[in-house]
């Protein structure tokens, strides 16, 4: 029998290659390829990205910075001021206090020093100034709020005006509604501490301020009628041994309120004031909420009357 002809080789070839049917690289060299070529995009974005936020470092920084920094080519001269504020302070006054040479550049603004500067003003509680580059800067100012009048008597005998804030800040005011300014009380204290070229905040302020604000947000017709509000028997370090603050209104009575549990003493009071047994209001003289029974005192017959309420 004869043999069979030994089967003739194919030629190799790139057909003879089995293809694979997924989009992954048959062979390790275009795997490698392909690693190498998503490494080099990630780090391009990489790139990128850190020199977006070294630019958004660097615009913060120049619009933050209270130095005189020049910066070519991004600082111009100041054409814009921007003014911010949640009270009644003006741009015009803004303007009287920055004072700055015409055609200065704003990286050459100290914007420390001007803080520094509106701070002193005492009306401005909190005050934030800003460089918008390339021109603009802007100042916000948080305002105190006036709670009481307050009656300075210098050394020489000459009396001023002043405004109380809630913490017992004394200060004086600018561009309030005279109207509105009228409506405060005015404080009474046995003395007020010189501090520097101002006064030291009044001591128990604090305490007096709730009752001041508890009137006038939850009771506005009866606050409406106060005229002084005096600290003459109240001690913070003795609260607990007979202190009381004393409202005298505009009708000549007088309130006497413990230093605590303001709440509980405005509704008794309210109580009071609308008791048909007490017949004409202008007889009573002096109501002491101080007590855990009130105290009535009648103008006119001088009694002390001891209530329910």
């Amino acid at each position: 029998m004869a043999k069979k002809k030994a089967a003739k080789k194919k030629a190799s070839s790139w057909h003879n290659i089995k293809q694979a049917s997924s989009s992954r690289a048959a062979t390790k060299i275009s795997r490698k390829r392909k690693l190498n070529l998503s490494l080099r995009t990630m780090g391009t974005i990489a790139a990128i990205v850190l020199v977006l936020l070294g630019v958004a470092f660097g615009i913060h920084y120049l619009n933050t910075r209270p130095g005189t920094l020049k910066v070519a080519g991004v600082s111009e001269p100041l054409r814009q001021v921007y003014f911010e504020t949640d009270g009644v302070l003006t741009r015009e006054w803004l303007m009287e206090r920055l004072d700055l040479p015409a055609q200065i550049e704003l990286a050459s603004i100290d914007i420390a020093g001007i803080r520094q500067q509106l701070m002193g003003e005492g009306q401005t509680r909190e005050v934030t100034v800003e460089k918008r580059y390339p021109d603009t800067l802007v100042v916000s100012v948080e305002e105190r709020e006036p709670l009481l009048h307050l009656v300075i008597v210098d050394a020489a005998g000459r009396k001023g005006l002043r405004l109380v804030d809630a913490s017992g800040f004394v200060y004086h005011g600018a561009h309030y509604d005279k109207a509105s300014l009228a409506k405060l009380p005015f404080l009474v204290v046995d003395r007020v501490e010189r501090d520097g070229n101002g006064f030291a905040p009044i001591e128990g302020m604090s305490t007096v301020s709730e009752l001041v604000l508890l009137a006038r947000d939850g009771h506005p017709d009866r606050y409406a009628n106060w005229k002084i509000v005096s600290l003459q028997d109240y001690d913070p370090q003795e609260e607990n041994l007979g202190a009381t603050i004393r409202v005298t209104t505009r009708d000549n009575r007088e309130l006497v309120f413990a230093p605590t549990q303001f709440g509980d003493q405005m509704e008794r009071l309210e109580h009071i004031l609308v008791d048909p047994r007490i017949n004409n209001l202008r007889d009573v003289e002096r109501i002491d909420l101080s007590f855990h029974e009130p105290v009535i005192k009648m103008a006119k017959s001088g009694a002390r009357l001891p209530s329910r309420y």
